[in-house]
């Protein structure tokens, strides 16, 4: 997400004003000259990101003209996390940066929300009823016919959730069990981060 309170377009108008150079000219969203050289997005510069977080062409191109300048970078600050148990004891770092602002742009932009995503609570509900084609494993005692104990066990992997389990359909001889069973599983996933917490 662009952070300034103002588009890298902006900017680049700016910046040419106060350095003499003539404006930007836009020959179309992807190609651009500044103070006689030619910039322009390559398809590998489309790749840099996934497309729902590129924004405009006409931007992403103004803001790697700007990369070409000697600007100073955004500049990050490293801080210590440390724990009160441990004061001494340095358990992490935090990445952070410091925007200032000039106040003929106004007010800044409000701050970004930088919270971990709460989950959404979902339920796995799975009724049981048959299940065909088991192979039969075991012979019975007198007459040696093949047959199967059969039943089923379930359980979402890494949601520290009980194992599922139904009753047992006895000594099925053609594979074939029945069942009314149902299951319900309780589990809390994020979507954007397609992941089960």
């Amino acid at each position: 997400n662009w952070r300034d309170g103002q588009r890298p377009t902006e900017i680049l108008e700016q910046l040419c004003k106060r350095r003499g150079l003539p404006e930007p000219v836009y020959q179309d969203a992807r190609r651009c000259q500044v103070s006689g050289q030619q910039y322009f997005l390559t398809p590998d510069d489309d790749l840099v990101a996934p497309k729902t977080e590129l924004g405009p062409a006409k931007e992403r191109l103004a803001l790697k003209v700007l990369n070409h300048f000697d600007l100073v970078p955004e500049h990050l600050e490293l801080r210590p996390l440390y724990n009160p148990l441990r004061p001494s004891l340095e358990c992490g770092k935090i990445q952070m940066w410091v925007d200032i602002f000039p106040e003929e742009l106004g007010f800044p932009p409000p701050p970004i929300n930088v919270s971990p995503r709460k989950p959404d609570k979902y339920e796995l509900r799975i009724i049981i009823w048959n299940v065909e084609e088991v192979p039969l494993e075991e012979a019975a005692a007198l007459t040696g016919e093949m047959m199967s104990d059969i039943y089923l066990k379930g359980w979402l992997r890494d949601s520290g959730e009980k194992k599922h389990k139904t009753d047992v359909h006895y000594r099925s001889l053609d594979g074939e069990g029945n069942f009314n069973w149902r299951w319900i599983m309780p589990f809390e996933y994020i979507p954007a981060e397609k992941m089960m917490v």
